[in-house]
């Protein structure tokens, strides 16, 4: 959820472009950008403001991602702060900015998550799945599953140690239906019941890239492609691919300065079957 200087994918070419900073600490939290068709000219846009959020108690505040659009057609979104323990929130809202409900409210460590940083997804049982990059039993982070209707909320995993820790990036949920994510260190595999968490990756050895903070897409050719912050031949991030079992692990580039570093948002497969993506930076080499 954090861009700024494009990339273009798995060939390691890359295409420079600008975009927009993370949310941060806005207020501002839901916006519809529109072309008009009647009393406006071509190109213009309009920007309404949904929905405010502040931070007194029970509030929320600090939303880091854009929200989800669920199957029921409601927006589905996260805070990192605010609500009634000051530890996050899971909201749900008409896309008409009307009809605001919190879902869950975060109590923080040992026995719930803290600060999602994460957007959420929606699951094939058409539930919400999330992290949290604080919170849980070891205070380094969760993995939670969550109803719809905000009734049924479970910790799937409390992670530490070989796990990895501190996930920022959303979820995926792969082709054979489970989970698929990244934390500090990390790319796992879990199924929806929790079950079955699997380390593919642990980052970190010599050339390798680090901070695989912004989770892993599924590409056309069944393989997940992500990216580090930090690492590679020159510390400055790299683009990576694995496979689902974790196998044919390849650095598809390493980003040297020049042409980009330290890329601070995932990747997206376009219609021509490129990988793009963003880098924060574009600075030489000393």
């Amino acid at each position: 959820c954090r861009t700024t200087h494009a990339m273009k994918g798995a060939d390691s070419t890359l295409k420079r472009n600008s975009r927009s900073n993370r949310f941060g600490v806005v207020p501002l939290l839901l916006i519809t950008l529109f072309f008009s068709s009647v009393h406006r000219g071509l190109g213009q846009t309009d920007f309404l403001r949904l929905k405010s959020f502040g931070n007194p108690e029970a509030s929320a505040s600090t939303p880091w991602c854009v929200p989800l659009e669920a199957s029921d057609g409601f927006l589905y979104g996260t805070t990192s702060e605010g609500g009634t323990n000051e530890a996050g929130t899971i909201f749900k809202v008409v896309k008409d900015g009307s009809g605001l409900t919190f879902l869950h409210r975060f109590v923080g460590a040992p026995s719930d998550g803290q600060s999602p940083q994460g957007g959420l997804i929606e699951g094939n049982d058409g539930a919400l799945y999330g992290t949290t990059y604080l919170g849980g039993a070891n205070n380094l982070g969760t993995l939670f599953r969550l109803t719809k209707d905000g009734t049924t909320f479970s910790i799937l995993r409390h992670l530490g140690g070989a796990d990895g820790i501190k996930p920022q990036g959303s979820l995926l949920v792969g082709s054979d239906g489970a989970l698929y994510g990244t934390t500090a260190s990390t790319v796992f595999k879990v199924n929806t019941d929790g079950g079955g968490f699997t380390v593919l990756h642990s980052f970190g050895g010599a050339g390798d890239g680090q901070s695989p903070q912004f989770g892993v897409i599924q590409a056309s050719d069944g393989f997940l492609y992500g990216v580090t912050s930090t690492g590679g031949s020159n510390n400055l991030g790299t683009v990576f691919k694995l496979s689902q079992d974790g196998g044919s692990y390849a650095l598809l580039h390493s980003f040297d300065g020049p042409n980009g570093r330290g890329p601070q948002a995932g990747l997206l497969e376009a219609s021509n079957g490129m990988l793009y993506g963003a880098t924060s930076d574009r600075k030489s080499v000393v």
